[in-house]
């Protein structure tokens, strides 16, 4: 398909992330950008603030050129190869997204970039696998959480998470690290699903965890089941 019609074929997770962005931020930087399609849907739209698509792999860094290109907004957007957040052009955004990859790689990706820890930056984390790790270093290394949202596409419910440093050590359950609290979220028909799926994971996982040096393990997800069941019942 070409890129030009890619662009507008746009899912509900990157739908999501993108009604997350503040129309009045100073700029965005999209890190594993991959096609492009946040930071050139941003330029068509008209966001006035400076735009920054990063990616460590040449070729989706290209791809991310050939949108811009076909759209005829290349010249709005700044093309970066590197791995994780740019600190050379940390003065032109004030918001990054770090979509599409595992938890425990933004986790990483953050953590190398001790200059994000400021309250001048807020970020929108999109974690593809562990999203519990994702909140458990961000409510413990002084970031607040201000949206969970979920999003859902093809049968998959995505979490994406905006946060922001503010030197605060936020309390979350060990069910809130899973599903984040549902004071947060966008979509309370969606969270009692994701809720759902993630009972029956949780109980998959016990099922196979009746070995006695199991034991705390198996307790512990099911607390979380229990959990579960008094929300959703």
């Amino acid at each position: 398909m070409p890129e030009i019609f890619r662009l507008f074929f746009m899912d509900q997770r990157l739908c999501c992330i993108l009604n997350l962005i503040d129309d009045n931020s100073a700029g965005l930087c999209d890190v594993g950008t991959d096609h492009g399609m946040i930071p050139v849907r941003l330029a068509l739209s008209g966001y006035k603030g400076a735009l920054v698509a990063t990616d460590i792999n040449p070729d989706p860094l290209r791809r991310a050129e050939v949108t811009a290109t076909a759209n005829n907004v290349h010249d709005l957007i700044t093309f970066c190869s590197c791995d994780g957040l740019p600190e050379h052009l940390s003065d032109r955004f004030d918001t990054a997204v770090i979509a599409g990859m595992g938890g425990n790689l933004i986790c990483s990706i953050i953590d190398r970039a001790d200059w994000i820890f400021s309250e001048k930056y807020s970020m929108i984390l999109q974690p593809m696998t562990k999203p519990e790790i994702v909140r458990y270093y961000l409510v413990n290394n002084g970031f607040t959480i201000s949206d969970d949202v979920l999003a859902e596409d093809r049968g998959r419910i995505y979490q994406i998470i905006k946060c922001t440093f503010t030197s605060k050590n936020d309390s979350y359950s060990d069910l809130e690290l899973f599903a984040g609290k549902k004071s947060s979220c966008n979509d309370k028909d969606l969270y009692r699903r994701l809720l759902e799926k993630l009972r029956n994971n949780f109980e998959v996982i016990a099922e196979g965890s009746s070995a006695s040096r199991e034991k705390p393990r198996l307790a512990f997800f099911r607390d979380l089941i229990s959990d579960i069941e008094s929300i959703i019942h």
